[in-house]
């Protein structure tokens, strides 16, 4: 980012706000029938809500509050508004509470910094963010009058995207309710067709590619540019400028994207282009003539291979699902015509959802352009 305005400070994080670590509580006293205080943890941070409940002692500094600003550190490195009452932090999520700066202003300014992060450090396996790291970031703090006019213009952009998102959930929604229209619950098949396993209709392809091999324009796509449930592809990086330093996977508009670390969350994606991914995403390609492709990504989003994928995760701390299991999956099939029916209703209106929303991606870059003007002072005056 370039140099502020001379009226601008740079401060570290630390000197504006106090940082306010989770606690590992004890999962003994862990449950879902809302005995307790809901509990807030990594997987609760995009959602926004918690179904776990603790009903253990704790200390007052770890509540939170509506509007308080939390951070995941593993993962995804995200700053997000708690707005479902009081919650407890659990390990690896911390609160940052501002008192030299507005709120609203720090929480738009810390995420492309918490992105830079995220992209540019090297990270072993699982990507943690440590409270180190945040003390000791360095951002540019306007006059506070400044920094409320920059808000009032973000928060428009913000409302565009929020619109935009709620068109994006009612395609979504159209298509999970079409499906379950046309072809019946899998678990259930009132409709009576043929049970075949996953492997007879659909291949993991699990085509690897090296460091060496990336170019540079080539598309990367990690877990966190997936959004859970819905599936929409935030954004993508550049694969060469990420300098990627272990082998991935590649995958075309032929195939779904599939999350197999925490599948829970539901990551189901279907990409409209060339790209390299994660090796924690699967790509899957469905046999031509046997299976359609939107079929596929909604069979993949469905509550019945969702609890399917849930009782065949292994690891406590990082759940995944092999692909083996993945394979061995028994579902329903129905016509290969009937499926194509399906995909082209699902086809134009995801075509129709294009033609109303700037993509998320020009979303990001709209943002990210904002910020800039802010930091030159061309934004406001």
């Amino acid at each position: 980012m370039q140099s502020p305005p001379k009226n601008w400070k740079l401060v570290k994080i630390k000197e504006i706000v106090k940082i306010v670590n989770g606690y590992a509580f004890d999962s003994k006293y862990f449950n879902t029938n809302k005995h307790g205080i809901p509990i807030i943890r990594i997987r609760d941070i995009n959602s926004g809500n918690s179904d776990t409940y603790y009903s253990g002692k704790y200390e007052s500094k770890y509540l939170v509050s509506d509007g308080d600003l939390l951070i995941g550190m593993d993962g995804e490195f995200n700053c997000v508004r708690w707005k479902h009452g009081v919650a407890l932090l659990n390990q690896r999520v911390c609160k940052i509470i501002p008192y030299g700066i507005d709120s609203n202003f720090l929480e738009y300014l810390i995420r492309p910094y918490l992105k830079t992060i995220e992209e540019k450090t090297a990270f072993v396996t699982v990507k943690h963010l440590s409270s180190k790291d945040l003390e000791e970031l360095v951002i540019p703090v306007p006059p506070l009058h400044i920094q409320k006019k920059i808000v009032a213009v973000l928060d428009k952009a913000e409302s565009i995207k929020q619109k935009q998102e709620k068109i994006k959930i009612i395609v979504e929604e159209i298509g999970r309710s079409l499906y379950n229209e046309m072809f019946g619950d899998p678990e259930t098949n009132p409709m009576r067709w043929p049970i075949v396993e996953f492997s007879n209709f659909a291949i993991i392809d699990r085509e690897i590619i090296v460091p060496s091999k990336i170019k540079s324009g080539d598309k990367y796509l990690g877990l966190e540019h997936i959004v859970k449930e819905t599936g929409n592809i935030t954004s993508s990086i550049d694969a060469k400028g990420a300098k990627l330093k272990s082998s991935k996977f590649t995958f075309s508009s032929e195939h779904i994207l599939y999350g197999k670390l925490r599948p829970y969350l539901n990551k189901v994606a279907i990409p409209t282009f060339f790209g390299i991914c994660s090796t924690d995403i699967l790509p899957i390609k469905p046999i031509k003539g046997k299976c359609d492709r939107y079929f596929l990504a909604y069979l993949l989003k469905h509550n019945h291979f969702k609890q399917y994928a849930s009782v065949h995760t292994a690891g406590a701390n990082l759940p995944r699902i092999s692909s083996k299991d993945i394979e061995h999956y028994l579902s329903p099939l129905p016509p290969y015509s009937l499926q194509q029916k399906f995909g082209l209703v699902l086809a134009r209106a995801n075509a129709i959802q294009k033609q109303l929303v700037i993509s998320s991606e020009n979303l990001e870059e709209l943002n990210s352009a904002l910020l800039q003007k802010s930091f030159s002072g061309n934004l406001v005056g």
